[in-house]
């Protein structure tokens, strides 16, 4: 098995990986300004099952097969740079609507939009495949050590988004004034917007 040192590096390469301020991040924050925590925090167990099933796709070989194939990783990612466009579109429709906590069925939207957000994050199957044969001891039984890698992950994943949602509320809690929260999430949905447009540039620059 991996020794110490190998695994106090993974764990904190998974740290700052998954603490990073990306679309996932940046929904969540969306989230809870819109929402608040106490009705966001399904999206923990949605985003986590998102990356979990990227994870079980991508090391299932489907990481290498879109390394391999460059017009279907260029076609995953427009489709997932499109859906980052579009929640951003929706956040920038609902800045100016009152705080409403979603009934159930929207909470079940909610859910289901941050299981995509997570399982179309454009180039999430080419990381995958990459980053965890980095850490592998290939003399050891490697299923094992999969899924102990990717436990170990989605738990990391789950604590820094969770540090990141708390965070905003807790933010969220000092600013009274629904316009200050209206700004800030015009603000998460325009760089939402900015990020799936980069993305969809990129990725159409590759083809050509």
């Amino acid at each position: 098995m991996m020794s110490t040192d190998l695994w106090i590096a993974y764990c904190v390469t998974s740290f700052l990986i998954t603490a990073s301020p990306g679309p996932i991040v940046l929904f969540a924050i969306q989230s809870v300004q819109a929402h608040g925590l106490s009705v966001s925090i399904i999206l923990i167990p949605a985003i986590i099952l998102g990356d979990a099933t990227v994870m079980l796709l991508s090391l299932s070989g489907l990481g290498v097969l879109l390394d391999a194939a460059p017009g279907i990783a260029t076609a995953v990612k427009i489709l997932g740079a499109a859906f980052l466009i579009w929640i951003g579109i929706q956040g920038l429709r609902k800045c100016n609507i009152d705080f409403d906590p979603p009934s159930r069925t929207g909470s079940r939207s909610l859910f289901l939009t941050a299981f995509g957000l997570a399982a179309l994050h454009p180039g999430a199957f080419v990381f995958y495949a990459a980053f965890f044969p980095q850490f592998l001891v290939l003399a050891d039984n490697l299923l094992i050590q999969v899924v102990l890698l990717s436990a170990v992950f989605l738990t990391i994943a789950a604590f820094t988004l969770s540090l990141w949602m708390v965070s905003a509320a807790v933010l969220i809690n000092s600013l009274a004034q629904w316009s200050i929260q209206a700004h800030l999430q015009r603000i998460s949905s325009v760089l939402m917007i900015a990020i799936g447009v980069i993305g969809a540039v990129a990725a159409l620059r590759n083809m050509l």
